[in-house]
């Protein structure tokens, strides 16, 4: 099953396998790594594979968003969920702006953000209710929001304007 990971503003395709061996065979972008894995403790996982072993240090955050810990830097990684990564990347315009979109249709739960705000990679800037679920949708990157279009109760239709950021 192949996912996508962000680390900072970058973002990665991965897709992991298990091989006959029991290794794990993980595949990042176009580069193709064979790894054991092996946890040593709680939380505490030795990679051996292409290089020298290393124990990474992993704690979830949030659902989703992990914090890994490797030689005392800790990396913050997040594997969105599909609708999230849909309407969190939006629609590059001309202007260099970032549509940030409806991905399913709903009801606006809350706003999370105001025009001429400053926002981070990952950071939440509406709440949509769908299907009786909650979908929080993420700032793809940092930015400013311009305009926010959808205030608390709007209905929204699958690819509505909520955010544009430049």
């Amino acid at each position: 099953m192949t996912s996508v990971a962000r680390i900072g503003t970058e973002q990665f395709e991965i897709e992991l396998t298990r091989t006959r061996s029991g290794a794990v065979r993980a595949r990042v972008d176009d580069r193709t790594l064979e790894l054991d894995l092996r946890e040593v403790e709680p939380g505490v996982v030795r990679i051996e594979g292409d290089g020298p072993s290393r124990e990474i240090e992993v704690r979830e955050d949030s659902p989703g968003v992990f914090e890994v810990s490797l030689g005392g830097r800790v990396v913050r990684v997040e594997f969105p969920d599909r609708r999230t990564l849909l309407a969190a990347e939006g629609e590059r315009m001309a202007g260099g702006a970032t549509r940030i979109t409806a991905p399913m249709p709903g009801k606006v739960v809350r706003v999370l953000v105001a025009e001429g705000d400053a926002v981070e990679a990952g950071q939440g800037l509406v709440v949509i209710e769908a299907m009786k679920m909650q979908n929080q949708i993420r700032a793809a990157g940092p930015g400013r929001v311009s305009n926010v279009a959808v205030r608390d109760g709007a209905a929204v239709q699958s690819g509505d304007l909520l955010v544009l950021m430049e």
